[in-house]
């Protein structure tokens, strides 16, 4: 499959595999001058989004993406959790191939991908292509050695879209000499689910029954799992929802942002903006 020559937005909600073709040699040739940047929103279910006929007012920024770019209606991924999910999208091989569909932290550290394996960003940038990645720390990290993948990395446990997208518009501005890639991963989404700021009226969040955004493996994956196992109350349920989307919605403003960002450089015609998520959230 081609990348889009065309400049205009694509909004990618799903499955890397529709971005890359499974080819030992890639059939397309991006046109000159073309830069790419992939924004990964992790956990991400595209049937909450505004674009795929959710009701609640999640992503009008990203409504606006899909409007006017590309918008893919079947998009499956290859794996229910990170790590391979994004090792499939940057090899384009399956979890079975690549070999990192184990589901232990010790082992995927101490078994990365190989410093010299065929990925995506290695690949743009000996064609030409400056490539960063921002990640937020979690699967994709040093740890597993994505930092060995970019000429720059950059990556944190709280680092937070709102910080993401001012630092991809402060590396653009420096590195806009040449083409550039650009990986971004964003758990902003993601369980503890943390709508910031206005979010939380916005999508009627009682503060009250508020379920805050304490250690993950005390308070939230006991809850995920009750609700998977429908033995969580409705109401609770609603408001886990809520914070859901709220963190959607928090996401989309600064998506926009970033798209605004490039239109105020005179890049937005130059840049396929690709918008997908690694998995979506199964208790909702």
């Amino acid at each position: 499959m081609q990348l889009v020559r065309g400049f205009a937005p694509a909004l990618l909600l799903g499955v890397p595999l529709l971005a890359l073709s499974s080819c030992r040699r890639p059939p397309f040739e991006p046109a000159p001058g073309a830069n790419v940047i992939m924004i990964c929103l992790d956990s991400v279910r595209p049937d909450h989004l505004g674009c795929y006929g959710y009701s609640r007012d999640t992503s009008p920024r990203l409504d606006r993406i899909a409007a006017e770019g590309l918008r893919f209606e079947q998009a499956v991924t290859n794996a229910t959790w990170t790590l391979p999910s994004i090792l499939t999208l940057f090899t384009s091989t399956y979890p079975a191939a690549h070999g990192r569909d184990n589901y232990d932290k010790e082992y995927n550290r101490e078994h990365p991908l190989p410093a010299d394996a065929p990925v995506l960003p290695r690949f743009l940038a000996e064609k030409g292509w400056r490539t960063a990645g921002f990640g937020h720390g979690g699967w994709t990290s040093q740890a597993f050695g994505f930092d060995r993948w970019f000429d720059y990395w950059e990556e944190g446990p709280r680092f937070e879209i709102d910080q993401m997208v001012p630092r991809c518009l402060e590396w653009i501005d420096t590195h806009r000499d040449r083409p550039f890639f650009i990986y971004i991963h964003t758990l902003s989404p993601h369980f503890p689910y943390r709508p910031q700021g206005t979010y939380r009226a916005k999508f009627g969040i009682d503060e009250e029954k508020y379920v805050p955004p304490e250690d993950p493996e005390r308070v939230w994956l006991p809850l995920l799992d009750q609700a998977k196992a429908g033995k969580i109350g409705e109401r609770l349920l609603a408001q886990i929802v809520r914070q859901y989307d709220g963190g959607i919605a928090f996401t989309d403003e600064w998506i926009g942002k970033l798209a605004d960002g490039l239109r105020e450089r005179g890049l937005d015609r130059k840049t396929l903006l690709v918008v997908f998520a690694d998995h979506g959230e199964q208790f909702l």
